[in-house]
């Protein structure tokens, strides 16, 4: 079983309301301003990332979805 981690893919303003906390699994904010900031952090924290199960959430659906499709392009590592 893979270890999980949580990824907050929501712009920081969004984030400063409130976030998902789970006893155990890691929380990750980029903290990012706006969605075309998120891709360098993706691969700035690669190493943190690969060969785990990553859940993500958003405000909408939409950052996910371009998150998580953005992830499976960096590699076999970030496909679960």
């Amino acid at each position: 079983i893979k270890p999980l981690v949580i990824l907050d893919v929501r712009n920081v303003y969004e984030t400063a309301v409130g976030h998902f906390q789970v006893d155990g699994v890691a929380t990750l904010d980029p903290c990012t301003r706006c969605f075309s900031d998120l891709p360098a952090w993706l691969l700035a924290h690669a190493s943190d990332l690969a060969h785990k199960r990553i859940m993500m959430y958003c405000t909408g659906g939409v950052r996910c979805e371009r998150a998580s499709a953005f992830l499976k392009e960096m590699g076999p590592e970030f496909s679960d």
